[in-house]
């Protein structure tokens, strides 16, 4: 067991020693988001059935899950976002779940209150919400 990253048999999920499974919805339903067991570079995402809370397919995805501070799913994609405590970074990985090819990304991301522990989309109002330092902020998008 590797016991830097483990707490109780569960893996860690994010960089900030906290989360284990990250839960996101889009407009392709409800997804988990989590680490695959004692394997720091991979990541699994599982589609999951909303009424059953059954899986229905799961993806294994190839990336060093621990360098990233958080997780998303807009129409299908993996976002990470790279860091939650500093007040500029970066989302620099998205991987399209549906034609299961990474994207290429560098998109400016903020946390100006430098302790970012949720980042959301919300598909019904197209925006990313996220709760930083007990501060909710909310980020439109514009989809194409």
């Amino acid at each position: 067991m590797w016991s830097c990253c483990t707490t109780q048999g569960k893996e860690i999920l994010y960089s900030n020693n906290y989360t284990y499974i990250d839960l996101a919805v889009d407009s392709n339903g409800l997804w988990a988001i989590y680490a695959a067991e004692q394997q720091e570079n991979f990541l699994l995402v599982s589609k999951l059935d909303a009424d059953r809370l059954t899986i229905q397919k799961t993806w294994n995805i190839s990336v060093r899950h621990r360098d990233y501070g958080n997780g998303f799913i807009v129409c299908g994609i993996l976002y990470l976002v790279k860091d939650v405590v500093s007040t500029t970074t970066i989302i620099d990985f998205a991987f399209d779940l549906y034609r299961k090819e990474r994207l290429f990304v560098d998109l400016l991301f903020r946390n100006p209150y430098h302790q970012n522990c949720m980042v959301v989309y919300n598909h019904a109002e197209t925006r990313i919400y996220s709760w930083d330092n007990g501060h909710l902020l909310t980020y439109p998008l514009l989809l194409k």
